[in-house]
């Protein structure tokens, strides 16, 4: 009997040894599991602002200057804020400059009018645009050294003077299902050793061929200066006053342009080649492909 007590004693206490060795083990895991759940749930929720123009005292007719106005409503809110903008015309005669991580998103019509002669908008870290229409400026979007930016479904029109985008030292980026029209220069201007830019299912256009000038003109609905890893596929590019798409290099910093793509592009009445890659002398642009485009009048 007394045998059979020690035997069960002993069984007892290897049980609760055993236990309480492995409880913290699945305490920890458990409540680690739950952090790192709540943590994926917290991050994927995101919470769109739907601005009311009088709350910001923002001027949606056009009549008026309202970049001071956008600005401040900008500051108001933290970095990764997604902002719904009213529609209406918004007239700046300032660039407005971006937190990271913000996304303004098209309501229904919105326009932003610039003086002919700024920049409409400096950007942070991964910034969007979706649904928007840029007009009468010297360059829509300066990405200066950023990374992340996305254009989706948006509209440049109505006399970009130099560059509808502006792509300087910037990575990871796409612009793609958007509109380019009456620009005078650049649709898009890639430079400074920017990396992973996707160009994809734009239309880009003039009214006439070779953009109404007599003679080709130094400018490109896609120029790229210096660049590694561009993208530019399926587009349509038609009546550049220069060059359709150009893998080139730049004679002053002596980059080029590499390992880059333009595949299954339309390329129609532009004033110089439809699509051409060029190093100079040194031979500063290449393996890039060309591959899969129609080029003709």
């Amino acid at each position: 009997m007394l045998k059979n007590n020690v035997k069960k004693t002993i069984t007892a206490i290897i049980l609760l040894i055993s236990i309480s060795s492995l409880s913290p083990l699945l305490t920890t895991t458990n409540a680690t599991t739950l952090s790192t759940n709540s943590s994926s749930i917290s991050k994927s929720i995101t919470s769109t602002k739907i601005i009311n123009a009088k709350t910001y005292k923002l001027n949606v007719t056009g009549a008026s200057d309202t970049a001071s106005a956008f600005q401040k409503m900008i500051n108001s809110f933290p970095s990764g804020t997604s902002i719904k903008l009213p529609r209406g015309k918004y007239k700046f005669s300032n660039t407005i400059r971006l937190k990271n991580g913000m996304k303004l998103i098209a309501s229904n019509d919105v326009v932003i009018i610039g003086t002919g002669k700024n920049t409409l908008f400096s950007t942070g870290n991964s910034n969007s645009f979706q649904g928007i229409e840029f007009q009468n400026c010297a360059t829509a979007l300066s990405v200066f050294q950023k990374k992340g930016l996305n254009v989706m479904s948006c509209r440049f029109t109505n006399n970009i003077h130099y560059a509808a985008i502006n792509f300087y030292g910037a990575s990871s980026s796409s612009v793609t299902n958007s509109y380019f029209y009456d620009i005078h220069k650049y649709g898009i201007l890639i430079d400074n050793n920017s990396s992973n830019v996707i160009i994809s299912k734009n239309n880009f256009n003039n009214a006439k061929v070779f953009a109404g000038y007599r003679y080709a003109q130094i400018s490109g609905h896609v120029y790229c200066l210096s660049g590694t890893k561009i993208y530019v596929t399926n587009n349509i590019i038609k009546n550049s006053g220069g060059q359709g798409i150009i893998f080139s290099y730049n004679s002053a910093t002596k980059k080029g342009t590499t390992h880059s793509v333009a595949s299954n592009n339309q390329c129609i009445s532009n004033g110089q080649e439809g699509i051409t890659t060029y190093g100079g002398n040194k031979k500063l642009s290449s393996f890039n492909t060309i591959t899969n485009n129609t080029c003709g009048k």
